[in-house]
């Protein structure tokens, strides 16, 4: 997108879901609400 407006769309398996805390983090700081499963999930700290 480069700056400009649109839709990101980022796909991924539940084999990922413990590596899907970066993906949290750029929701919460574009100010968007987080899903709550997103919430619930274990992640693995790097």
């Amino acid at each position: 997108r480069a700056g400009k407006p649109g839709a990101a769309i980022t796909y991924f398996t539940k084999d990922d879901a413990p590596y899907l805390k970066s993906i949290v983090n750029v929701i919460k700081e574009s100010g968007c609400e987080v899903p709550d499963w997103m919430l619930q999930l274990k992640f693995v700290n790097r």
